[in-house]
């Protein structure tokens, strides 16, 4: 072959398409790669926000490894046990392993997704009734997660996914309550979007530890009118904690998201059950 041949548009084109290919493949199988690693980062990132509600300090957290989280998960820790099941919100029954691919399409709790199914037919609900969590359908199945002293055999607490709208963003995270479901023992938010120093202070340690030993529902037996009130709560109040100053719209979105999730169309089948049983 000629130089004159080598050098052709032909050619020019030929080598260019080639490198088009082969980055084009390698940059898919980066971006693969990279999205197993972040699904897996977000995973232990909502296992760690989980662990701060059901009975670790934020400090303890952070020096686990990967290996310490999941062993409480899989059960081979000697002294935890965290639980993931599968709930069914509409008639607060737990679904099986064996139903589970049947109802939602999902093999295991394990894989099971909860956000993925809202938008499906038969998976998701209109959002209805007095709260208003700015949100218009939510999953009628949702993993709850029964935290269990091995050493004593017994379930210590219950942590419940919740979400909600604040100012900006849609506010995802965790509650938990006591195994009795008088108290509640822990609030956290993994995902959110709102102003730094404002709606932000959601992550605020100090704020966070005010829901521990808040009462989860009024004298008359029903989720609170108020779980975030402006300004300092009376003393009476057991219910609620003081507000974020400068995040009205934050604060009442939290107020909302509490009393919604643990009510009757969020969890609140669930938590009747277990007590009749």
């Amino acid at each position: 072959m000629s130089s004159s041949d080598k050098d052709s548009t032909f050619n020019t084109f030929k080598v260019a398409i080639l490198l088009c290919l082969v980055c084009s493949l390698l940059v898919s199988a980066t971006a693969i790669g990279l999205m197993e690693i972040q699904k897996t980062n977000v995973a232990l990132d909502k296992k760690k926000n989980i662990l701060t509600v059901a009975g670790y300090t934020p400090e303890e957290v952070k020096k686990m490894s990967k290996k310490d989280i999941e062993e409480i998960f899989k059960g081979e820790n000697e002294s935890i046990q965290i639980l993931d099941i599968v709930v069914d919100l509409e008639t607060g029954l737990e679904v099986s392993n064996d139903d589970l691919k049947e109802k939602t399409g999902f093999d295991s709790v394990v894989d099971f997704d909860q956000e993925k199914i809202v938008k499906q037919e038969g998976l998701g609900s209109e959002i209805e009734g007095g709260v208003n969590i700015g949100l218009r359908k939510r999953e009628n199945y949702s993993h709850v997660y029964v935290v269990k002293d091995k050493k004593k055999d017994l379930i210590t607490r219950y942590v419940f996914p919740v979400k909600g709208k604040g100012l900006w963003s849609t506010l995802m995270g965790y509650i938990a309550v006591d195994a009795s479901f008088k108290q509640i023992e822990g609030l956290t938010f993994y995902s959110h979007k709102e102003t730094p120093g404002l709606g932000g202070e959601v992550d605020n340690p100090k704020w966070k530890k005010l829901w521990e030993g808040r009462m989860l529902f009024s004298e008359d037996g029903q989720v609170a009118n108020d779980y975030v009130v402006k300004g300092s709560p009376d003393e009476s109040n057991r219910n609620a904690v003081a507000g974020l100053s400068g995040a009205t719209i934050t604060s009442k979105g939290v107020s909302n998201l509490v009393r919604y999730w643990m009510g009757e169309e969020g969890f609140g089948k669930f938590i009747s059950e277990v007590q009749n049983n």
